[in-house]
């Protein structure tokens, strides 16, 4: 279960029980999602995840994430493991 795997930080959140502050996870369903077109062109998605408990967050797709993802429907659920911040 996800309970033994993570400590529970928020309803999206989880961290490593490990004590690594730099491996956590979010589970979340995909609510709404967008795609735009930034200042050089190139196209990026903004996805609306929730924890169906009112907590939400905006995930930004860009790149090759974005290329490979953007046809994602809502209502799926999605998981995202080490992601990187820009």
């Amino acid at each position: 279960m996800l309970t033994e795997l993570c400590t529970h930080h928020s309803a999206l959140l989880c961290r490593s029980k490990t004590g690594s502050d730099d491996k956590w996870a979010t589970i979340a369903v995909l609510t709404e999602k967008g795609t735009k077109e930034s200042a050089s062109g190139r196209a990026y998605s903004i996805w609306r995840l929730s924890d169906l408990q009112g907590t939400n967050v905006s995930l930004f797709l860009f790149g090759k994430a974005q290329t490979g993802l953007w046809k994602e429907t809502e209502g799926s659920i999605i998981a995202v493991f080490g992601p990187e911040v820009c």
